[in-house]
């Protein structure tokens, strides 16, 4: 595999951190960013309670159908049977129900508020004008948007894709098609746990796919 990778990404907050990777966006941005994104959506989780679960076993057209319904909102399109939705507990609720009523199955995710959705929108507000603030250069490695799964190209492109981010669902699923169809073959994982790892081996099913989960992981070429 090339030391130099072709695309990098990263699911939610990890994000952040392919953006510092690709050159885009500085340490200490990403942690003042990092900081207040999390504070700010503490608050968002606290004056618009709701909470998240994963909906399994249905298609996204049918998680979405769903969604509508039942007032909640897609806010992970993780897999083609995997998406998580989030909303107020009694939509949440009622969504959990009519996914088992149509064959689907529907696990609650422990969490303080409804993530990307629009009960965010307290904490939308505040961080944009922080991300203003901030510096974004173009990435020097192509990394794709949570928002959209299609490649950042400018500064501008980051700063719009951060601003939206909180309460846009994270387009997975479309991100791991987009880079399997631009020819990517070998993914590496960075980082603690392998949950997207895990995700990719159901979603990309003929990927390489690898994990660096620890300093000695990173020291041995050999899982490179």
């Amino acid at each position: 595999m090339p030391e130099r990778p072709a695309f990098l990404a990263g699911h939610s907050l990890g994000e952040y951190t392919a953006l510092v990777a690709a050159g885009s966006l500085s340490v200490s941005d990403a942690l003042l960013l990092v900081r207040e994104r999390g504070r700010l959506m503490a608050l968002a989780g606290t004056t618009n309670p709701g909470t998240m679960a994963a909906i399994l076993g249905l298609d996204e057209g049918a998680a979405v159908k769903i969604c509508e319904e039942s007032g909640a909102e897609p806010a992970n399109y993780n897999l083609p049977r995997q998406t998580v939705i989030g909303g107020a507990p009694s939509a949440v609720e009622r969504a959990m129900e009519l996914a088992k009523e149509r064959g689907g199955k529907a696990l609650p995710v422990k969490v303080s508020g409804a993530f990307h959705t629009s009960l965010m929108a307290p904490a939308a507000g505040q961080f944009a004008r922080i991300v203003d603030e901030v510096e974004f250069r173009a990435p020097q490695i192509p990394v794709i948007s949570n928002v959209t799964g299609r490649p950042l190209t400018d500064g501008e492109d980051v700063r719009r894709d951060l601003r939206d981010q909180i309460m846009k669902p994270v387009r997975w699923q479309q991100t791991i098609e987009f880079l399997t169809s631009a020819g990517v073959t070998h993914f590496v994982e960075v980082g603690p746990g392998r949950i997207l790892t895990n995700m990719l081996k159901r979603g990309a099913p003929d990927a390489d796919v690898r994990t660096i989960d620890s300093f000695e992981a990173l020291s041995t070429r050999s899982h490179v």
